[in-house]
């Protein structure tokens, strides 16, 4: 089959996943062979940072190259908190610049970029899902879960009435305490994986793959899977694939929390999770984990496609996610006002070419932005806080290497600002509406012991701030001038 000289690009992207849920980063339990293999074949970032843990900010800075507070999309696609609801017509996105470079674009899955905005506006051929998009509500019988696609019949809804499968049911559902907190923790989907949105997801992509292949134009594609993100709805074998007192308890696991901010204890016990003991979570954990196996399965049969058109060697294929998942780490589940690592380091691996190599320095999930568009050979035309990857596919060294991760967040469910900067052994949070936390990495990489009133730490503290000071500076973060006020007290 005839290729193009500019190499295609293939995405995955899942929906909350803990780097530490994969094989390819340490998991001894877990399954997850194919992402595993693409680890062992190309790179994988052992330092890979969000810059917000919230769906919507992260999606939007992936494609992008912008900090949330530079493209205006802060909180999940509502307009609220300062959060601009949709794009400005003045910011492109890799698909838009892409297209242009004669590409051929398709977006299949979980969407959440915008209040109103579809990957169709963009230059994407799939099924638009606005907002949260769950494909499922309305459709699967018992579902209590209340986030989705709401309108008329849709695409998955064709899939299944396409295939002849049974509208599947929520079965053996589990929920969290707090009774207003409406929606499924996990629970079986009854049907088989064919009936999984995982399957249609990889399905539909893998029909556009072949439709694209056929032009010999190079093509640029997204698997965006709901998942691993609760609820942890799956089919079997999935679903009792794990016995979950196989999963020990985190290090962490019983932070008592007296020395964190007081809004870490509150999303907490708002989610449910403060006082649920260990043996709830192990069940957690283990559908978590089969859906992490589900979605491994699922990115197999999407590269085995691509494997089959011969188109291997000049095809970019990169799996990340959004962000990750405390499940269980500090009592909390699910993300929020909280800089732990379990939420804001990711993973990161990316095959092209025949290089295989760990890389340790930082890097941040905004960064594919221009690693897509260097690839392609083409320019963004704007100034982003994106650093192209490209040098490490080639065994280089950037000329300018990342010495810090920055973070930022503005609110979920409620406003509250934080900023965040890390380092190899550091890390500093700011928190507007609390004291402060300092962690000392080194010694306590599970971030127990808050270090912020600890006097011996006074010089190293200053020196975060005025690191974090300069990235404001050079980001143009809106923040700043109520920072510089506030970094004295």
């Amino acid at each position: 089959m005839k290729q193009s000289s500019q190499p295609n690009i293939l995405l995955f992207l899942s929906d909350q996943q803990r780097r530490d849920f994969l094989g390819a980063y340490g998991h001894n339990l877990v399954r997850t062979p194919h992402v595993d293999r693409l680890a062992q074949e190309g790179t994988r970032f052992d330092m890979a940072f969000t810059p917000s843990a919230i769906c919507s900010p992260a999606r939007t800075s992936l494609f992008t190259g912008l900090l949330p507070h530079q493209h205006g999309i802060i909180t999940n696609c509502g307009k609220q908190f300062g959060d601009s609801g949709d794009l400005s017509e003045e910011i492109k996105i890799s698909s838009q610049i892409l297209s242009g470079a004669g590409y051929q674009c398709g977006y299949f899955g979980k969407w959440h970029i915008g209040r109103q905005q579809v990957p169709s506006q963009f230059g994407f051929l799939g099924h638009d899902f606005p907002g949260y998009g769950y494909p499922v509500v309305g459709i699967w019988k018992h579902l209590k879960f209340p986030l989705g696609w709401k309108g008329p019949p849709n695409a998955y809804a064709d899939h299944l009435e396409r295939r002849k499968l049974p509208i599947p049911e929520v079965l053996h559902a589990a929920v969290g305490s707090n009774p207003a907190m409406k929606g499924e923790l996990y629970a079986l989907q009854s049907g088989g994986p064919e009936s999984s949105l995982s399957r249609f997801i990889a399905d539909d992509a893998i029909d556009s793959i072949r439709h694209f292949a056929r032009t010999g134009r190079p093509f640029f594609v997204v698997v965006a899977d709901w998942g691993p993100h609760s609820p942890c709805i799956i089919p079997e074998p999935y679903f009792s694939m794990y016995a979950p007192e196989l999963f020990e308890p985190w290090p962490n696991a019983r932070d008592s929390l007296e020395a964190k901010p007081a809004v870490q204890k509150k999303y907490a016990s708002m989610w449910g999770a403060f006082d649920m003991p260990w043996s709830k979570w192990q069940e957690f954990l283990a559908r978590y984990a089969g859906y992490c196996t589900l979605i491994d399965d699922e990115v197999g049969r999407v590269v085995f496609a691509v494997k089959e058109l011969g188109l291997m060697d000049n095809t970019m294929i990169v799996y990340t996610s959004d962000h990750g998942d405390t499940m269980g780490a500090h009592r909390l589940r699910d993300k929020g006002p909280f800089m732990y690592d379990e939420i804001y380091r990711i993973p990161l691996v990316i095959r092209f070419g025949k290089r295989t190599q760990v890389v340790e320095e930082f890097v941040m999930l905004q960064d594919l932005f221009s690693t897509f568009l260097e690839a392609a050979g083409v320019q963004s035309g704007s100034k982003t806080d994106s650093r192209s990857l490209m040098p490490y596919l080639r065994g280089e060294k950037p000329l300018k290497i990342r010495e810090e991760f920055v973070g930022e967040f503005h609110g979920l469910i409620l406003p509250y600002v934080q900023r965040c900067i890390r380092t190899r052994d550091y890390k500093y949070i700011f928190n507007s509406q609390d004291h402060d936390e300092l962690y000392n990495l080194a010694n306590d990489p599970w971030e127990l012991e808050n270090l912020i009133a600890n006097p011996v730490f006074t010089e190293k503290l200053k020196e975060l701030k005025d690191r974090l000071t300069e990235k404001m500076v050079e980001t143009n973060d809106w923040l700043l001038e109520l920072w510089k006020i506030l970094r004295h007290i």
